[in-house]
Formats: C-alpha cells, structure tokens, sequence
C-alpha cells in the first residue's frame, strides 16, 4: 500500500467524514441503487433459468416435427380489458390476471417455435371507432373476427372466475359445440389440471350457448376459468407470478397433448 492510499484510506474513515450530511445521502442513495440493480440482474437470471429449464425438458419430449403441429395456429385470448375490469373480488380485477397468465401461455408457445396470436396483450377492450355506444358487445365481436379469419387455429380464451360462496375454487374448462374437436382440447386441459390441483373435480362443460364466443366461433375453441378469485386462498395464489407460470404451464401441456393427438383441419 502507497503512502497516497494510506491518505485515502484515514480521510476516509476520519469521523468528518461521516459528519456531513450530504456525503451520508450520497452513500446510501449508491447503497441503494445497488441493491436495486443486484435484484433487477438476479430477477432476469432466475427468469431466463425457469425458461431454459422449461425449454430443456418438457418442449424437447414434444413432437413438433409434424406438419400439422407446426402449421397451427395459437390465439390465445385474454377476456376483459380497459373499461371492462371483469370479476372482481379479494381486491383483485379479472382483466389483469387474464392478461399475466395469458402472456406467459404466450411465452411458452413462443420459446417452443409456435405461432401465437393475442387478442391482446395491453389493458384494453377491443372496440373501433364509431362502436363506444356498446363497447363489451363490439370487444366480443371482434375477438371472434381475430379468430374466424385464420385457417388451422385454435382459440383458448383466459378467464378467472367468481361465486358468492367462497368455498368454490379450481380451474374448469368450456367448450364450444360448433367443432367437435373443441371437447377434446378441453379435456386435455382439464386432465392436466390435476396435476397443479389435485383436489379439483371440476368437469368440461359446454358452453350451453351462454358464452358469446364460444356460441359463434367454427374452430376449436375453449374458455378457461382458471380460478376463483372470490375464494381467498385461491385468488392468493392465481396473483403470484410463480403459480401463473405453473398454470400457464399446465395450459400449455394440455394444448399441445391435443395438437399432438388431433389432426387440425383447415377450415
């Protein structure tokens, strides 16, 4: 050590130092932004880690070499948005945990060579100019339009759910009737679910001409209830990114477990 460090060094720790406010605010702003950085860096290892993982494993077992697979297109359809927050309950709006989970089913899809579509991935509804007199009529609308003017698709629209008693919860699956291969994918979906809930009984349901979309749409079609946000165990957990990657997880194995076993026709 130079005799210029041992200046450094004694100026310093000299007790002076620490005296002036101002050199003290400097030091813990650096401290701070320090920690920041360190989390922002670990947060994007341990993002790109879960990926990788993910892409090393379970998309390697897929067979994606078919045609058909390759060829299919994914629309995938976060409910709600903008003005319309859809279900809310425990302090949480349906819109945005539609919108989370469906980005990550996105991911997926993305990471394993897919084509995806979203009918959104910003907080709003999708109505044009001229149609702010029925927005929610003109946001169903056009979601149907994204989907019905595609050939060899399938659509898969997010959703959360909610029931005045608190007790219900569990993922449940709908089906449009329009396309009997619409059962199948929800099935696949269902089944996978037990996997993330085991204690969930919840059969697929069609959709009894209850669900705009599904009523209309002529391709493989499924809504997705992923949860009850009115039950507080449950909403607590469809609101941790850790169990929406888990669930956009099980929703992307039961989709393409079907792709793998349906034959897509183009429509």
């Amino acid at each position: 050590m130079n005799e210029n460090s041992e200046n450094i060094n004694s100026e310093f720790y000299n007790e002076n130092y620490f005296n002036s406010p101002k050199k003290v605010l400097i030091i813990f702003i650096a401290f701070i932004i320090t920690i920041i950085l360190f989390y922002f860096i670990a947060t994007i290892f341990i993002s790109y880690g879960y990926r990788e993982a993910m892409n090393a494993t379970y998309f390697q077992s897929i067979n994606t070499s078919g045609d058909n697979i390759n060829n299919t297109l994914i629309i995938i359809d976060p409910g709600h948005g903008g003005e319309d927050r859809g279900a809310i309950a425990n302090g949480l709006a349906e819109k945005d945990l539609n919108l989370a989970v469906a980005m990550k089913l996105n991911q997926f899809f993305i990471l394993s060579g897919y084509t995806v579509i979203m009918t959104r991935t910003d907080d709003v509804l999708l109505y044009k100019e001229g149609q702010e007199d029925r927005k929610k009529f003109y946001d169903l609308r056009n979601r149907l339009e994204i989907a019905e003017k595609y050939e060899n698709c399938i659509f898969i629209s997010i959703h959360m759910n909610k029931f005045p008693l608190q007790s219900s919860h569990g993922l449940q699956v709908f089906y449009s009737d329009n396309d009997e291969s619409s059962q199948v994918l929800a099935e696949m979906i269902q089944n996978e679910s037990k996997l993330l809930d085991p204690t969930n009984t919840r059969k697929i349901k069609h959709d009894n001409n209850t669900i705009y979309i599904l009523e209309k749409i002529t391709k493989p079609a499924v809504l997705v209830e992923c949860g009850f946000i009115s039950n507080y165990e449950e909403s607590r957990l469809l609101v941790d990114e850790q169990y929406q990657n888990k669930l956009a997880f099980i929703l992307f194995c039961g989709i393409t477990k079907f792709m793998n076993k349906t034959e897509i026709s183009e429509r």
